[in-house]
């Protein structure tokens, strides 16, 4: 199988260096859009956990059950922020450590196939 990629990828090459070099920036747009969206989920997170810490000091001194109801929504937040934050940042590194095969699987897709 790596020598059939290995094979495709040096047909593509040769045969249109500028389409190859077109999808190959392509994989590294998207992998850096990924981090950017990290990097923005990543101060959403810290954000969260700065209000979570702001319900709970509110939970401790007053007896309304309207803060624990906030203390909750902002952890499932921060759950859910910070493994969408995780995700983005391996799907870019692993764009970033094969382009190759996220270049041929673009090429692939913009085929139809």
């Amino acid at each position: 199988m790596n020598e059939a990629l290995q094979k495709l990828i040096e047909f593509v090459e040769s045969a249109s260096p500028v389409i190859w070099a077109a999808y190959l920036k392509q994989v590294y747009v998207f992998a850096t859009g990924n981090l950017a969206w990290a990097a923005v989920l990543g101060s959403g997170y810290v954000a969260l956990r700065k209000a979570a810490a702001y319900c709970w000091k509110q939970c401790e001194e007053s007896s309304n059950d309207d803060w624990e109801i906030g203390l909750g929504l902002a952890w499932a937040s921060i759950v859910i922020v910070g493994l969408v934050a995780v995700g983005l940042t391996i799907g870019a590194g692993m764009r970033f450590a094969n382009p190759e095969f996220y270049a041929i699987s673009l090429l692939l897709s913009s085929l139809g196939q």
